[in-house]
């Protein structure tokens, strides 16, 4: 049988599935089981880190590796992130670099048969698309090549499989490919300074260098004249402006509730809330390859806690109205990096809350059920006078407040309205009253 996939994504995926079976593994044991050098141990596990050390706690003291979030695996399907299309992204850098490849020189140099190879390549054509790029076969020549009808997506497509293979070593020969054989078949008045190209290619670059922190191209190379020039500058004040945005909403509103963020991971945020504007505006439809991985998490999120959910997802509208960018698409992608950076919010407490209302048990129980619409993962119960409750939730302070068994109370309107649950929501989480570490 052949080796689909590379030596690394085995030795990765023999780690993680020795550490789903325990909380750590020490290094002498990783290497028993991979069979490989210290070195090359310290380096995957790096990788791993790198990858998925914010979302599992993923910690090493260079003597054994520790996972400490294990909530987060069901989110994870690692399996699935390794082996994504590993021959068939290996087969698109190797067109990618070697551009007018016949098929025999495929079969040549992957060892794998014609018929295998056609079938990847369909398959990648499909991914292409959203790219506004394909593998191109001419029955005249013989060849394939990589081709593409949009300069600007194009560039992002380079991050992307330089992203997946890991593979910064090969930028240099990608900026010689380019140079020599891509940009010069475009006409340069057209393409860099027709309506909005110039902005739709330095959001390309933006998302290029925050991803990889290298650059294709240097600003003075791209900015060869005064227009070009002025409208990258209006390009950085618009991303400048939705960074604000974000920061003066959803990471305002996580301060007055209590989560708080540092300087450095408020930053990381606020970083990959640029990038994924940029995405977002690149393509409206969403292409992430781990998007599959976002929306689980989101629905299971906003299922646990839809009254917090409604609240992100009524910023995400209005920044659609204030910036015309579709942002909601990457609802779960926002909120899965929102996690990933604020601890705190992974715990969720769940609190013991008594409902009481002066009008009987039937407005009892349609308050009850009124409240857990909102906040499901709450301990909500029918008041009683005999137990303690962390907050108690009343249409009338005059019965409940004599009996002292409660550690805040709230009062609501006897028909609940947005300013009722805001009320709930800001108790809930004073009486958690969280601090990041």
């Amino acid at each position: 049988m052949k080796q689909l996939v590379s030596y690394k994504t085995q030795r990765l995926l023999l780690i993680m599935e020795a550490l789903t079976y325990s909380k750590s593994i020490y290094i002498s044991e990783i290497q028993n089981i991979n069979q490989c050098s210290r070195t090359t141990i310290y380096d995957d596990i790096d990788f791993l880190i790198n990858e998925w050390g914010s979302y599992l706690e993923l910690t090493t003291d260079k003597t054994q590796l520790s996972m400490r979030n294990y909530a987060m695996c069901d989110l994870i399907d690692f399996k699935t992130d390794l082996l994504q299309s590993e021959f068939s992204i290996n087969l698109l850098i190797h067109i990618f670099l070697n551009p007018y490849c016949t098929l025999y020189d495929l079969v040549d140099s992957l060892q794998y048969s014609e018929s295998y190879i056609r079938k990847q390549i369909s398959e990648i054509n499909m991914y292409l698309t959203v790219y506004n790029s394909q593998i191109f076969y001419d029955p005249k020549t013989r060849k394939y090549a990589l081709i593409t009808y949009n300069s600007f997506t194009f560039c992002f497509l380079i991050a992307e499989i330089l992203i997946l293979m890991d593979m910064p070593d090969v930028l240099p020969k990608i900026e010689i490919f380019i140079d020599a054989k891509f940009w010069n078949q475009f006409n340069e008045a057209d393409i860099f300074l027709s309506a909005h190209s110039t902005e739709i290619l330095q959001c390309a670059l933006n998302v290029c260098n925050l991803r990889i922190n290298q650059k294709f191209y240097s600003m003075e190379r791209l900015s060869h004249d005064y227009q070009t020039a002025k409208e990258m500058l209006i390009l950085s004040n618009f991303l400048d402006e939705t960074r604000e945005y974000f920061d003066a909403h959803i990471t305002k509103f996580l301060k007055e509730n209590g989560f708080i963020l540092s300087k450095l991971k408020l930053k990381e945020l606020l970083d990959l809330y640029t990038i994924i504007v940029i995405k977002a505006y690149l393509f409206p439809e969403k292409i992430d390859r781990f998007s599959n991985r976002f929306d689980l998490f989101y629905q299971k999120f906003k299922r646990n806690n839809p009254y917090f959910a409604g609240i992100f997802e009524q910023y995400l509208d209005n920044f659609q109205i204030k910036f015309k960018i579709n942002v909601r698409e990457y609802a779960g992608e926002i909120m899965f990096e929102l996690y990933s950076h604020v601890h705190d919010l992974r715990k969720y407490p769940i609190l013991k809350i008594g409902i009481y209302s002066d009008l009987g048990i039937n407005h009892n129980q349609s308050l009850l059920l009124g409240i857990r619409k909102h906040f499901t993962v709450q301990n909500l119960q029918i008041y009683n006078p005999y137990d303690h409750y962390d907050i108690v939730v009343t249409t009338s302070t005059a019965h409940v407040s004599q009996f002292h068994n409660f550690d805040e109370l709230i009062t609501v309107s006897d028909l609940l309205g947005q300013y009722d649950f805001m009320e709930i929501y800001n108790a809930i989480y004073r009486k958690i009253d969280l601090v990041a570490p």
